[in-house]
């Protein structure tokens, strides 16, 4: 029986799930392990006894090495089953609708913005992910969104956290860019950083204007 986009999506958030699960409690024990080997050697500098003993830390590192081995396993999983999603998308999605598609299911996208004049970028990336127009609230005339921009978007949120604020959506001056979806609001708080996106978005043909309170990109 086919596999339904629907179901190689499931598989690729579960995994991007577990990943991101196993990954933190290596983190934690590796800390953990970290600490016991710093109480240790601070203990000997003192001349006192050692609080974990050798098979105490020999533990420790079986279990850290034990849950890398894991996350190496599932992000190799996690990466065939990206590429089932991608090649299924490549032959029944159109470019833009792919792009949209990965944006939104991005771990790493984040859509806190409240646009005054009513409408949102996730609404936008929806509609084009559903093979629509982009919604343009201020002016009530619906969209197309340059690739370029979306590829860039999809780039930035590949490599770290960022928060999309405005695509078509919000109040912007008149002949905005953002109301011909060529432009994208990103906020300073972003975890991936203004160096950083700048950076993604001159590779696809995006850049940063003068404003400072946000990071606008014209591609």
């Amino acid at each position: 029986m086919a596999v339904s986009e629907k179901e190689l999506v499931k598989a690729v958030q579960r995994l991007r799930r577990e990943r991101n699960r196993i990954r933190d409690e290596h983190d934690r024990e590796a800390k953990k392990r970290q600490r016991m080997k710093a109480q240790n050697k601070a203990a000997a500098e003192a001349g006192t006894p050692r609080p974990f003993t050798r098979p105490e830390i020999a533990a420790a590192t079986r279990l850290v090495k034990r849950l890398s081995q894991k996350a190496n396993e599932v992000d190799a999983k996690l990466e065939t089953a990206e590429r089932k999603l991608d090649h299924f998308r490549a032959t029944q999605l159109t470019p833009k609708r792919r792009l949209a598609k990965k944006i939104l299911e991005s771990p790493n996208s984040r859509f806190l913005f409240n646009s005054p004049t009513g409408g949102t970028a996730r609404g936008g990336l929806q509609e084009l992910a559903a093979g629509h127009k982009a919604p343009v609230a201020a002016t009530g005339a619906p969209t197309d969104v340059n690739e370029n921009l979306l590829r860039g978007l999809a780039a930035m949120v590949d490599t770290g956290v960022v928060l999309i604020n405005c695509l078509t959506n919000g109040r912007h001056s008149n002949g905005s860019p953002h109301y011909r979806g060529k432009a994208v609001d990103l906020d300073l708080t972003s975890g991936l950083g203004a160096r950083a996106i700048e950076a993604i978005a001159r590779q696809h043909g995006g850049h940063r204007n003068f404003e400072s309170d946000h990071i606008h990109i014209d591609f």
